[in-house]
């Protein structure tokens, strides 16, 4: 049936109100219709309002017992108290105007058909907001499909949730917990919020769910909030806001590589063996972000400013900080878990400020590039992981280590190894890249220890570079041994090295040297051409226990204004193929020194001491 009432209507009856009973029946009340009288309500089909005529019906219960419409043409105020939905029926809020809703709890009956909600308020400049009380008991589908923003302030549960459209910048927000077997997107410029209430809510959601929205996604606001996406959550476009734990039942996070992300509290990642993309985090979050799983992770910029990069929960998989990481701590697990920091092309920098220890067993990349820079202020230590891959500038402040521990380390673009702290610098073996060039300290006076450092046979050649500066406290560089396809090695400042194996380049430049200290290359060398300067430092050839046979190619020139030793045994040999000349400072010399043909030029100055059998 179809009725109409010009008036506006208001029921004071305290009784019962039945208002259609039927999904055809209409009821249109032009001027609108007051029922908060009556103790309780029943409606089916379409109640309507025109103008701006209101549709109240109080805060007594309603129920509606057969498809119906709560709304027309009116742009006035529709007001509903609990609702409850009969079986396998399904209630509409608002008839497409631009009329503001505001209701009770809306639920179904448990144990029949599941009961359906649709919202169809007008996309409107005005912004007439839907408010629900609550969601839940045996709801399959609520559907948004179009608004001007809907909240629903407490638990929403239902089969599905389907927003289709909402008005651009307008939000469609939980605040409580949800629990949703399937909830679906429309790419349309609104906003998405889930937990957006006070305190912490625990949510979950079964489906792969892809927030195709291009608005905002606001996931949590407190660090107690939770939402388990079982099948996987992806947001790839619009900014996110993130808060509290967000987890999978092994399946992806994806958050994208457009859209920056905001920390607002402690926030968890969790996507067990699935992968977590998350780029870009590129305003100071001051909050703590954790990962947990055994996934392959990228992140872009994370810029936690005072907050800890917390990669301890991680059981495996590798992570990757493409961009700059800026953060108070990093905590790592003593699990097979590759870490990588600066991997991302180009140049990043980034800053630590605590001592760092990475605890990980996998491998650990700091940086690809050479206008990458990796500053711990408080130091690094690497001495867990199975190997390390390294690239531009690794910095310590302070007296902070940098301690890359015993196992292998490979240099991958021209790189520096120290920085303004005074602290050790250890690494075990390093292999230098084709072309690349390693630079051992930043100017401080650090001491330094290595192991072998080699290049890699048949490509271009790699050089090594030591500046460690010229200091009363003399910290020692010490290498173990210095071959396999290496370029120029130059000593640019030292307050000593000391090189305990075999040393093998085609150039060696020493340039300068704490007065006094000494450049000693303990066993054999073979370098092609050996220049010095006019600095007070020692140099020191064939220094080792018994004796060493060592080459070099150039007509060497020792400019050196300290000391002079070639070797300390009768078994110590050492040819200057082009002829060898030292004629200031004091020599020491033992075993064969030998010359193709050519000038052995101790000079008229410096006393010369035989420390054995010399030839």
């Amino acid at each position: 049936q179809t009725s109409s009432i010009t008036n506006a209507v208001t029921f004071n009856n305290t009784g019962t109100l039945t208002l259609g009973n039927d999904a055809a029946d209409s009821i249109t009340f032009t001027g609108g219709v007051t029922a908060t009288a009556p103790s309780s309500k029943s409606i089916g089909g379409t109640i309507a309002a025109s103008g701006t005529g209101v549709i109240n019906l109080g805060t007594s219960p309603t129920t509606v017992t057969a498809n119906g419409t709560v709304g027309g043409t009116s742009t006035g105020q529709i007001t509903l108290g609990s609702v409850t939905i009969q079986d396998g029926v399904t209630l509409t809020l608002g008839g497409g105007a631009a009329s503001p809703v505001t209701t009770g709890a809306i639920q179904g009956v448990a144990g029949g058909a599941s009961s359906n909600l649709t919202i169809n308020v007008a996309d409107n400049a005005a912004n007439p907001v839907v408010q629900l009380a609550s969601i839940g008991t045996d709801i399959g589908t609520v559907t948004v499909s179009q608004s001007s923003g809907v909240v629903v302030t407490g638990t929403a549960s239902a089969a599905t949730v389907a927003i289709t459209d909402t008005r651009d910048g307008q939000t469609v927000a939980f605040q409580d917990a949800v629990t949703i077997g399937t909830l679906t997107t429309a790419a349309q410029g609104y906003n998405i919020a889930l937990n957006a209430g006070a305190g912490g809510q625990n949510s979950s959601i079964t489906n792969a769910v892809t927030f195709n929205n291009t608005g905002t996604l606001t996931l949590g606001n407190d660090a107690t909030d939770s939402i388990t996406f079982t099948g996987g959550v992806s947001k790839t476009v619009g900014a996110k806001s993130l808060a509290g734990t967000i987890s999978t039942s092994n399946s992806a996070i994806n958050f994208g590589t457009a859209g920056n992300i905001s920390l607002v509290a402690n926030t968890t990642l969790n996507s067990g063996s699935g992968n977590i993309t998350l780029y870009d985090i590129p305003v100071a979050a001051n909050v703590d972000l954790r990962l947990f799983g055994s996934g392959t992770n990228t992140l872009g910029v994370v810029n936690l400013g005072s907050g800890t990069f917390d990669l301890s929960g991680l059981t495996g998989g590798t992570t990757s900080v493409s961009g700059a990481l800026t953060a108070q701590a990093i905590t790592t697990a003593a699990t097979a878990v590759n870490i990588a920091l600066n991997a991302g092309a180009g140049g990043q920098s980034s800053s630590i400020t605590n001592a760092v220890t990475f605890n990980n067993t996998g491998t650990l990349t700091l940086g690809n590039d050479a206008a990458d820079s990796i500053t711990f202020t408080g130091g690094v230590t690497a001495t867990a992981p199975s190997s390390k891959s390294i690239g531009g500038t690794i910095a310590a402040s302070g007296t902070g280590v940098i301690n890359l521990g015993t196992s292998p380390t490979t240099v991958t673009a021209n790189g520096t190894v120290g920085g303004t702290s005074t602290g050790q610098i250890t690494l075990g073996s390093v292999t230098i890249q084709d072309g690349v060039t390693l630079t051992l300290g930043g100017g401080a006076a650090s001491p330094v220890t290595t192991g072998a450092i080699q290049g890699v046979a048949g490509g271009a050649s790699s050089n090594l570079t030591i500046n460690v500066a010229d200091n009363a406290a003399n910290p020692v560089v010490q290498l173990a041994s210095i071959g396999t396809d290496i370029g120029t090695v130059t000593v640019s400042q030292s307050s000593g090295v000391v090189v305990t194996g075999t040393a093998s380049a085609a150039t060696v430049a020493i340039t300068d040297t704490r007065d006094g200290q000494t450049v000693a290359f303990q066993d054999a060398v073979t370098i092609g051409t050996l220049t010095t300067a006019a600095q007070g430092y020692n140099i020191a050839l064939n220094t080792g226990a018994s004796g060493q046979t060592s080459s070099i190619t150039n007509a060497v020139t020792f400019n050196n204004t300290g000391t002079l030793t070639l070797g300390n045994d009768v078994a110590d040999s050492i040819t200057f193929t082009g002829g060898v000349s030292k004629t200031v400072g004091t020599k020491s010399l033992a075993g064969t020194i030998s010359t193709s043909n050519a000038d052995i030029n101790f000079g008229t100055a410096g006393n010369i001491t035989l420390a054995g059998n010399t030839t």
